[in-house]
């Protein structure tokens, strides 16, 4: 088995075992059985955030809108020597302490 398909079968198993886990709650606490689009979304969250993370995850296309992860448009970007005379750069003013006698009380 290659690396790709141990981490897709472990985040599969903690998906499982995270939906497990939120459906025994539910059961425990509310005497119900049942598993609601809220569970498995719950449960997903995990998987759904080590793919975006590792990169397996670039993209996602809702009709004609496409989301791309931040990470890939900041690493298509370059940093230049013009981006940089862009930036509005303040010097920070340096000033003499006071004693503590200068604090003003409420």
């Amino acid at each position: 088995m290659t690396e790709l398909n141990l981490e897709i079968i472990f985040w599969t198993l903690i998906t499982i075992f995270i939906l497990v886990v939120v459906v025994a709650l539910k059961k425990r606490l509310l005497d119900k059985f049942q598993v609601t689009i809220i569970d498995l979304s719950i449960a997903i969250i995990p998987f759904v955030i080590w793919l975006l993370l590792s990169g397996k995850l670039t993209e996602v296309t809702v009709g004609d809108i496409s989301f791309k992860t931040a990470i890939e448009k900041v690493q298509a970007k370059t940093i230049t020597e013009s981006n940089l005379d862009n930036l509005d750069v303040q010097s920070t003013p340096s000033v003499l302490k006071a004693g503590l006698n200068k604090l003003t009380m409420w």
